[in-house]
């Protein structure tokens, strides 16, 4: 039973339970959230480890560092393709955040 039940926690639950699932940090939890099983535990740790949890700085890590970090050229694709979906994501929270409104005229 919830004390609050009108209240909106956003995407608080959801990556609460994605730690929870998978046994990740906070720092990847977004990354994890969409990778899923796709990588193991010991692959987000390493992630978490290089502040590698952020859409940005996985665009900006080389392939050969997430390769030694996460073992495969397929586990860096999925690397690489959740990093864009958070980013996406993200981008569409802040266009749902900010309605681009007509101009007031009065």
């Amino acid at each position: 039973m919830l004390i609050h039940p009108d209240l909106d926690l956003g995407d608080r639950l959801e990556r609460l339970l994605v730690r929870l699932d998978l046994g990740v940090a906070a720092s990847v939890a977004d990354i994890a959230g969409q990778a899923r099983t796709a990588l193991d535990r010991g692959d987000y740790q390493r992630l978490g480890a290089r502040a590698l949890g952020d859409p940005e700085a996985i665009a900006n890590a080389t392939t050969d560092a997430l390769l030694a970090l996460v073992g495969s050229l397929d586990k860096v694709a999925v690397v690489r393709q959740a990093a864009d979906r958070v980013a996406a994501a993200r981008a569409r929270r802040t266009i749902d955040a900010n309605p681009v409104l007509e101009r007031y005229v009065g």
